[in-house]
């Protein structure tokens, strides 16, 4: 027996066996998996194996269709908070688990409101559907607890960006969970965990997909450039604020308009494969969705279905904590070459370490881009804002103030289209 199906062996015992055994194990196929990937067989196996270290959840003929949409992680990006919503109000149900997101991911951007539930056990998550045709859980005791516990050591041991891994652990969330399908936001640049090019993403989503089909998983890749900055917003305040404004209709700004329209094309390609409509009909539905409230209504019963309500939104977005914002201000001439994606993920991860707490999320820190790629520069511009207390702007400011990177020369970024490409089940 080979080394890899030795450590699936003793994982798959994952109730019984000890600590120590389960870090050997996982750090076993850790190691596999970066030094000569894994097979498709190897990555069916290895899901089978982490859903099964807990629950495996099923539904009734009435919550049918049922999808999940994630992300290949990368950040800055709301597909993963928007689209359920879009989705929903077309009747299509919507379940999501995750592991905790680097800056804001769906969970971790609800999961900053003080009463949202956001770890449910199956009947909670039933009765989320049922209410609201929504469903949002991080992993669990009892649901994939492996998958958490690999997904740590990945972390720990900096191996989160292998994507034979990230597959293996999307495709587990999806059998513990009860979801067959599911939209995959691929985020190609240097924080998505699927490549840097549009070949990486396009072979290791090929691969996604054939995994998913050899476990009845119909996956569909849609294939984001995130090379450039996605949004103008990062934080968790700041998700929440955008969902919150978008769904009063209120005016937002261009740049967050085109990564709405982004997730609005991504939610497209879920109602599609459900609904005999075209593509083009199915934006239209979505806007509709918008404008006549639907979406608003959408997110009132799933707050609500999952211990929170619009006063809590109202409240937390409202304060002064919020409102504390700070300039960084440009000591030169030129354009924007690039915004370091990377460090400002750095900066996240230092403040949520020394800002942790076990039993709920926070958002201690965020950034509002005022200049992106591209755009002309002068001494004296303000390059963005950064929202956090007086002793943050003085622990980060060295690192902040190395975030955007400004060249002499004029420098074009391709910033219209950011689907680069969809790859689906046969």
């Amino acid at each position: 027996m080979d080394q890899f199906k030795q450590a699936i062996e003793v994982l798959h015992n994952w109730k019984e066996i000890s600590e120590e055994e389960r870090i050997n194990s996982c750090n076993k196929i850790i190691e596999i998996a970066q030094k000569w990937g894994l097979s498709l067989e190897n990555i069916k196996e290895l899901a089978i194996c982490l859903a099964k270290s807990g629950s495996i959840w099923q539904w009734s003929e009435e919550i049918n269709p049922i999808i999940d949409i994630c992300s290949t992680g990368g950040a800055g990006s709301l597909t993963t908070l928007l689209c359920p919503y879009f989705i929903s109000s077309q009747g299509i149900f919507a379940s999501q688990v995750s592991v905790p997101g680097s800056i804001a991911g769906a969970i971790d951007t609800l999961g900053i409101l003080p009463d949202y539930k956001f770890q449910l056990n199956q009947i909670e998550m039933e009765s989320a559907l049922e209410t609201s045709g929504i469903g949002y859980t991080l992993n669990t005791s009892d649901l994939a607890p492996a998958d958490l516990f690999l997904f740590n050591l990945r972390k720990n041991k900096n191996a989160k960006e292998l994507p034979d891994l990230v597959i293996a652990s999307l495709l587990s969330k999806k059998i513990c969970s009860g979801v067959n399908n599911v939209i995959v936001d691929v985020r190609m640049g240097p924080t998505g965990n699927f490549g840097y090019t549009l070949a990486d993403v396009e072979r290791n989503s090929r691969k996604m997909v054939s995994a998913g089909q050899s476990l009845g998983i119909k996956c569909i890749c849609i294939l984001t450039n995130n090379n450039y900055s996605a949004i103008p917003h990062y934080g968790r305040l700041e998700s929440l604020s955008v969902a919150w404004d978008l769904a009063n209709k209120k005016p937002l700004d261009a740049w967050t308009n085109e990564h709405i329209e982004t997730c609005i094309k991504i939610a497209a390609y879920g109602i599609c494969a459900f609904k005999h409509i075209g593509f083009k009909e199915a934006i239209q539905f979505i806007e509709e969705s918008i404008k006549n409230g639907s979406m608003l209504n959408k997110l009132e019963l799933n707050l609500r279905s999952q211990g929170s309500s619009v006063e809590s939104i109202r409240k937390l977005i409202g304060g002064y904590e919020f409102k504390k914002k700070y300039p960084i201000i440009s000591s030169s001439n030129g354009y924007v070459k690039s915004i370091n994606i990377n460090k400002i993920r750095d900066i996240f991860l230092e403040v949520y370490k020394n800002n942790y707490d076990q039993k709920r999320f926070n958002s201690p820190i965020g950034f509002s881009f005022h200049l992106r790629e591209g755009m002309r520069v002068r001494e004296g511009d303000v390059l963005m804002e950064v929202r956090t207390p007086p002793e943050g702007i003085n622990n980060y400011i060295c690192k902040i103030n190395s975030i955007v990177n400004i060249q002499d020369e004029p420098f074009y970024a391709c910033l219209n289209e950011r689907i680069c490409g969809v790859i689906k089940y046969e």
